[in-house]
């Protein structure tokens, strides 16, 4: 028991059961005068571990590198229902408390026990046997405080493997390829991964669970980070960042969106997919505790396959005027030049440096049309491409020209006498990128 200012009295454990502890408290000069005193009335309460961790084996265990629960039974022996709670949980280790996350108070009714939980993150370097210090705020009277502390042992463990899988879909050169991440909570408190954020309101990914796609040598191909934003994941105002993550509850499983990789066209038979997840946290919306240690290394060989089937386009026309709309065709077909029918087709037409996509889905024969509007004031020479809709490579297939000229100035105003006239000149400008000529001009 703690008396500010005063003293500090220590009860033996287990025999506040036997009663409600009464002192007698007073405060001595430095001449030995001794001043008024002071009564100090202690309940009469007791606290055992009631479980801990995740069972291995028969064993409680704390799950190395993981978040895990702690219980513990709290006993009101007295005859007044009192409220509890924790105050302090922490794992002692080289001389050091951990702190955990604690428990609320609680009701103790008079003569009853009530089980209280609170969360630990453990150490991934934590020895096989190790305390946790508990402490319980105890009712006082006025200008004193109490608490309850104890020390229990309890004993640490790796995790099982794995803690993360790949689940890849078929890796096509020249294409963008899904990868999933499954992650098992060896733990068991729930942890949480951030999946996305939101800049000037657009989601973004973020790198706490971040993939990449290595060469056999561990040349690093390409890499992406997770965007998930539904499917489980939640959103949170976190400081004055808004962020989404998902929260896998302890014990159990979570596949997560995929998230695509761009795959080189020049890649070799096979490459290596590896996933990261950096350090989780509990309970990110009521006050983050930080996990103990990131997760990394989950890798897999995989094998690169060609692009399912493959798509043309054309135009109708070479040239348009400005504002024309422009018909583009043409065809999906496999690798052995059969069309087919019901495949999805992504043209782009490319221009300056920019491009626009459009997609649709090849009729009954295995072809496709589609209309392009372009914008009023636009000209120039464009290309176009078609492939299926993964395949990364803007390969150009066809192109046309739109013609644009302009008068410059567009207007001119002027206030001219009778019989009098105004010399003016008049620029026509090409917007285009083509030549043109034989042009005629008549003025009406």
């Amino acid at each position: 028991m703690r008396l500010p200012g005063w003293a500090r009295v220590i009860v033996p454990a287990g025999s506040a059961a036997r009663g409600a502890y009464r002192f007698e408290v007073a405060a001595v000069d430095h001449e030995g005068i001794e001043g008024a005193k002071a009564l100090v009335s202690v309940p009469p309460v007791s606290m055992r571990l009631a479980g801990y961790g995740v069972s291995r084996a028969g064993a409680e265990t704390l799950t190395r590198g993981f978040f895990d629960t702690v219980s513990l039974d709290v006993t009101n022996a007295g005859a007044v229902d009192l409220e509890l709670g924790l105050d302090a949980l922490e794992i002692v280790f080289d001389g050091t408390g951990i702190p955990g996350v604690t428990a609320p108070a609680v009701l103790v009714p008079a003569g009853a026990t009530v089980t209280v939980t609170g969360v630990v993150a453990v150490p991934s370097d934590l020895p096989a046997s190790v305390s946790l210090r508990a402490s319980l705020s105890l009712p006082t009277g006025p200008g004193a405080s109490a608490s309850l502390e104890r020390t229990f042992k309890l004993s640490a463990a790796d995790p099982p493997e794995p803690t993360m899988e790949l689940l890849p879909d078929a890796l096509v050169a020249g294409a963008k390829s899904a990868v999933r991440v499954k992650f098992h909570n060896r733990g068991s408190a729930p942890l949480d991964i951030r999946t996305g954020r939101l800049v000037d309101s657009v989601p973004v990914a973020v790198d706490d669970i971040l993939l990449r796609l290595k060469t056999p040598e561990g040349t690093l191909l390409s890499q992406a980070g997770m965007l998930q934003t539904a499917n489980g994941a939640s959103g949170l105002l976190l400081g004055q960042e808004q962020i989404f993550f998902v929260s896998v509850p302890g014990a159990s499983s979570f596949v997560f969106d995929p998230v695509e990789l761009a795959v080189p066209e020049a890649v070799g038979a096979s490459v290596e997919v590896s996933a990261y997840v950096s350090t989780p946290a509990y309970s990110l919306h009521s006050g983050l505790l930080p996990g103990t240690r990131a997760f990394a290394a989950a890798s897999v060989r995989a094998s690169v396959s060609s692009v399912p089937y493959v798509a043309t386009v054309g135009s109708d026309q070479a040239f348009y005027d400005q504002g024309s709309t422009i018909t583009l065709s043409g065809s999906a077909q496999d690798l052995n030049g059969a069309l087919l029918p019901g495949a999805t087709v992504s043209v782009y037409v490319l221009s300056r440096g920019f491009e626009r996509s459009l997609s649709m889905v090849t009729d009954e024969t295995g072809a496709y049309s589609i209309e392009f509007n372009s914008l009023p004031n636009e000209a120039g020479a464009y290309q176009l491409a078609a492939a299926h809709p993964d395949v990364l490579t803007r390969r150009p297939q066809a192109a046309f020209t739109i013609l644009g000229v302009e008068l410059e100035p567009q207007e001119l105003n002027v206030s001219l006498a009778r019989n009098s006239s105004v010399p003016f000149t008049v620029k026509l400008r090409n917007t285009g990128e083509t030549p043109i000529t034989g042009l005629t001009h008549q003025v009406v």
